[in-house]
């Protein structure tokens, strides 16, 4: 709603701006505006009303809500793999990427955030200098133990003159690019696979390797492994990567702050109320702050919610650390 585009329903960027996180005239360095009074008349008509929520309540649902779907997708690549999230910092990079972080760390009980430079084009920075790679897979349903190495490089072999195909199409020539075995294993009666480096012994498939690989992935996913189970091979996957030069990456000087920090009203929730909350640029994190605070950027906002510290690191991350956990 708040765009203007016609839209009726409100949505996360309609709730997360009537809490006060998002200045409604700096989006794009104020190249976008967005409808305050349009997006708090959407929430109030739609959901506070009908509910008989306040709008302050009902955006902070709305805020809760899509963190808590992000929260499972954080455990999709984490808890349901056997990683701890805890043992780990979380990367939040996107424009709203940094709105949510804090709030996913504390519902995950992390303790560190790191938010990058430039974090709303990020993935395009990432792109600029990824590699070339290309993976090609084919189906090889069969029990290791009713098959021969031979017969598992007959099929890789297919899949080499596949992708060398598909490199040379690209202007590529065999020694600009490696080559990487991979394949998918299970359990014989098990639904999902676990994908591990495929080592080779004397030109061919190394077998006994492949199963201990395998055993110790399915132990660091699952906890256990059951070396007198049969192994089955679902798919074998070979990747092609082409390494690029990159460019030294230049650490930009430190710079003063832009502007002096100017509060504006911020609703954290039942626990913290309204809170008159500074907002301030990145390089006034020079030096370690308390939250709460909101970061503003050309391409993202940063929200440091109470009993979060935020600071820059040598190379210009921004570092939120639970004050509790430090």
């Amino acid at each position: 709603v708040c765009y203007g585009g016609g839209g009726e329903d409100p949505t996360f960027t309609d709730s997360v701006l009537t809490l006060g996180f998002l200045n409604p005239g700096h989006l794009v360095g104020g190249s976008l505006e967005l409808d305050a009074d349009a997006a708090r008349d959407a929430l109030q008509k739609k959901i506070a009303g009908p509910l008989g929520h306040t709008l302050q309540d009902t955006a902070w649902g709305v805020y809760q809500v899509a963190c808590g779907t992000m929260v499972r997708a954080v455990k999709a690549v984490s808890t349901y793999r056997g990683r701890d999230p805890r043992d780990f910092s979380l990367f939040a990079f996107g424009g709203n990427g940094p709105v949510v972080a804090a709030e996913i760390a504390n519902l995950l009980d992390m303790t560190r955030v790191i938010i990058p430079p430039t974090p709303g084009v990020f993935s395009a920075y990432g792109l600029l200098l990824s590699d070339v790679e290309h993976e090609i897979s084919r189906a090889w349903l069969n029990r290791l133990t009713a098959v021969s190495p031979q017969d598992m490089e007959t099929a890789y072999d297919k899949l080499e003159a596949d992708i060398t195909a598909l490199m040379t199409s690209e202007g590529y020539a065999a020694g600009e690019y490696t080559l990487t075995r991979l394949a998918d294993l299970r359990y014989a009666g098990q639904a999902h696979e676990l994908t591990v480096d495929c080592a080779s012994r004397e030109g061919f498939p190394d077998f006994p390797a492949l199963i201990s690989a395998f055993g110790a992935e399915h132990e660091r996913t699952y906890g256990h492994q059951a070396e007198a189970e049969a192994v089955e091979c679902v798919t074998l996957r070979l990747i092609a990567r082409v390494t690029e030069d990159r460019p030294e990456r230049q650490i930009a000087p430190a710079r003063a702050a832009i502007k002096e920090p100017m509060p504006r009203m911020v609703y954290f929730g039942p626990d913290h109320g309204e809170v008159e909350t500074p907002v301030i640029d990145r390089p006034a994190l020079a030096h370690p702050r308390n939250g709460p605070m909101i970061v503003e950027e050309y391409d993202s906002t940063c929200v440091v919610p109470p009993g979060w510290q935020a600071e820059l690191d040598a190379t210009g991350n921004i570092v939120l650390t639970r004050e509790n956990d430090k």
